[in-house]
């Protein structure tokens, strides 16, 4: 039972370690509302857009700072766990820190950026800011936190299977209503769009 970890590493079960994995989760969770808003109503200048692209600068941040952490978070592999830095940095760099790497590049801001420079046109400039859909990679930490919570036996299933299926249900709504926004404003809110008749 005894498991020597060097110094600045930690194990998974950590206290302190577990509060920030759930920061992240919920930060996921975030990210979920967050993205698919600033992409549909990015030419908005008014309070909720400059908020939601401040929020998101907080996430992405939170979100660099968990690929520093997870240098330093000991495996289990082979019936054993792995404590010591170098094995848990090539680990974590063989696959997941890519994966989370994606999450926190800025696509779209750096598409947006060459594209000014080219002196792309707006509707051009409208499908890159697609690009900004890679910050929901950063999802697979709710389907794991769903796990956690399953598998926690001092949470009810019939209430956790209520609120997993009524947030399913919400960001599913939330998303749905961001597409029809964007789709609407693609065609310059026209009058053959769901929005035209009523702008």
């Amino acid at each position: 039972d005894n498991i020597n970890i060097q110094y600045g590493t930690f194990l998974p079960w950590n206290p302190c370690y577990r509060i920030w994995w759930h920061v992240t989760a919920i930060s996921a969770l975030l990210t979920a509302f967050l993205t698919p808003y600033q992409i549909a109503f990015e030419e908005d200048l008014g309070f909720f857009k400059q908020s939601a692209d401040l929020l998101e600068k907080v996430l992405t941040l939170i979100f660099t700072v968990d690929m520093v952490v997870n240098f330093n978070v000991a495996f289990f592999r082979d019936d054993e766990f792995v404590c010591r830095r170098p094995q848990i940095a090539r680990e974590y760099l063989s696959y997941m820190f890519w994966v989370d790497a994606v999450g926190v590049i800025p696509f779209g801001d750096i598409a947006h950026f060459v594209a000014d420079q080219l002196g792309a046109s707006s509707e051009t400039m409208l499908v890159l800011s697609l690009l900004q859909l890679s910050r929901l990679i950063r999802l697979y930490r709710i389907k794991k936190l769903f796990q956690e919570l399953r598998n926690n036996l001092c949470v009810n299933l019939l209430t956790f299977t209520l609120l997993r299926n009524f947030l399913v249900v919400v960001v599913a709504c939330h998303v749905q209503a961001c597409i029809m926004y964007f789709l609407a404003r693609a065609q310059h809110f026209g009058k053959n769009t769901w929005l035209g008749p009523f702008l």
